[in-house]
């Protein structure tokens, strides 16, 4: 990213920024930023992108939900979102074995229902180290291949992957990715639709950098509803995230209101949705 010709206080924004690389980039060159998406997987991952984290904090994290989450019985284990939604369980039950349901079931129940983490960047690395488990290219936590390309079918219909032995590899590899810790101006990561960002003040951006999403050929929600079911997302609250995306047969609706289409399509059982 070139700074030439920017002041030094200069703000760069990137309306659609996915995973966060424009923000992330120009906060570790200590430029001011801001980030919008509707997809809420992908600001999460962006906010960790593009803000600074302790790596020793967040393995000291990890370490205390690993315990908390294994002296966590099955039974309680509570994930209201999933226990009181027959669709979001039938539909995790279908892309996960009772192996790896299990398991993030106890992880998630301490991120999400009984917040165990009282540092949000060290809770949001977490759930990205997780979430990396769940959209794979290959069968991981999930029963699903291609879940990363936004095109996730079954190929298993059973499943050995440890999740709790895998998760600490994983955390090392976000920890590497975001590199060092100093970031004198972390990214403002908004909820803001490109086509709307009533957020962002006129005036207030100097330079702006993006890649729009490519939702013509990919439907990113397919993939990413896999890891936001177990953070607290429902099956309706995914498919009206999935109708507002650029690209989606939906236009523009500052309101966040779901259409018939939507209406329609949460009165309907799963097995009758194409």
């Amino acid at each position: 990213m070139c700074q030439e010709g920017l002041r030094a206080d200069a703000v760069v924004l990137d309306p659609m920024c996915g995973s966060g690389m424009v923000p992330g980039m120009a906060a570790r060159r200590g430029m001011r930023s801001i980030g919008c998406d509707i997809d809420t997987l992908a600001r999460l991952i962006s906010g960790v992108n593009s803000k600074p984290v302790d790596p020793d904090a967040a393995r000291a994290a990890l370490g205390d939900l690993m315990k908390a989450a294994a002296a966590t019985p099955p039974d309680r284990a509570d994930l209201p979102w999933i226990d009181g939604c027959g669709e979001t369980r039938k539909r995790l039950e279908f892309w996960f074995a009772p192996m790896q349901r299990d398991q993030l079931r106890r992880l998630f129940h301490q991120l999400v229902t009984k917040p165990l983490l009282a540092i949000d960047a060290c809770s949001d690395v977490l759930k990205v180290a997780v979430s990396r488990l769940i959209v794979t290219k290959t069968p991981k936590a999930s029963l699903a291949a291609d879940t990363a390309r936004s095109r996730p079918h079954r190929v298993l219909t059973e499943n050995t992957f440890d999740v709790k032995q895998a998760l600490p590899g994983s955390l090392d590899h976000v920890l590497r990715v975001i590199g060092s810790p100093d970031i004198p101006h972390p990214a403002e990561i908004l909820a803001e639709d490109a086509r709307d960002m009533a957020g962002v003040p006129d005036g207030a951006v100097d330079l702006i950098i993006t890649s729009p999403p490519y939702l013509n050929a990919i439907n990113y929600m397919r993939g990413h509803r896999l890891s936001l079911h177990w953070m607290g997302y429902t099956a309706s609250d995914c498919r009206k995230m999935a109708g507002r995306c650029v690209g989606a047969t939906a236009k523009a609706c500052s309101t966040g209101g779901a259409g018939p289409l939507d209406e329609t399509l949460d009165r309907l059982p799963l097995g009758d949705r194409r």
